[in-house]
């Protein structure tokens, strides 16, 4: 399982006027928790929604927590589309296949839950890593920073946006056993970053 936390201000940072929300949340939040495998990148789940379909009305008891864990930061989505966009491309081969199976209310419980153990924002604020445009940092500084968090034989995926600035920090990933309970290393994964070799990422306030 990949639990993938995007930055909104790397997400959205030299887009136009209009694209991202406003005010612009300021920590990392869930772009979703993705089942995965070691052949491809991640696993479609148009199958697995016949079985699973997405229930707007479960989501209902969760909305307050998942609009401060789990918000959509675009303009062109609202929270619920968000949502049911994760779980139709995610979220329903968990439920499908998961080990042990999750429902739709446990699958965005479990994101939420996650969001408050892996607060990326503080970990790299704890090894001086912080917000700014006018200095970069190192792929192996990000790395070190959050492996204190998850341990140091756990990698975890950087990934980059393009921007006038240079690469820009847009999103953290996480690599999680079946249950999204254990970190397991995401170097393990075929997926690999997409930051420039370089190596300067920009973590843009």
């Amino acid at each position: 399982m990949q639990f993938v936390l995007q930055y909104p201000p790397g997400v959205c940072y030299d887009e136009s006027k209009g694209y991202c929300i406003s005010p612009l949340p300021t920590k990392f939040h869930v772009h979703g928790i993705w089942p995965s495998n070691f052949s491809n990148i991640h696993v479609r789940c148009r199958k697995a929604l016949t079985n699973n379909p997405f229930h707007k009305a479960q989501m209902t008891p969760l909305q307050t927590d998942l609009g401060n864990s789990w918000p959509s930061v675009l303009t062109q989505n609202n929270n619920m589309q968000f949502w049911e966009h994760e779980y139709e491309e995610h979220g329903a081969c968990a439920v499908e296949s998961g080990v042990p199976p999750f429902t739709q209310r446990s699958y965005f419980e479990k994101g939420h839950q996650l969001w408050h153990q892996y607060d990326i924002l503080a970990v790299l604020d704890q090894s001086g890593i912080k917000p700014g445009t006018a200095t970069s940092y190192t792929m192996t500084q990000l790395v070190t920073a959050i492996q204190k968090k998850i341990g140091s034989n756990n990698t975890p995926l950087i990934m980059c946006r393009r921007t006038a600035l240079g690469d820009t920090l847009r999103e953290v990933i996480i690599c999680l056993d079946h249950q999204a309970t254990n970190v397991i290393s995401c170097a393990l994964s075929n997926r690999k970053t997409d930051c420039r070799a370089s190596g300067k990422v920009y973590y843009v306030a």
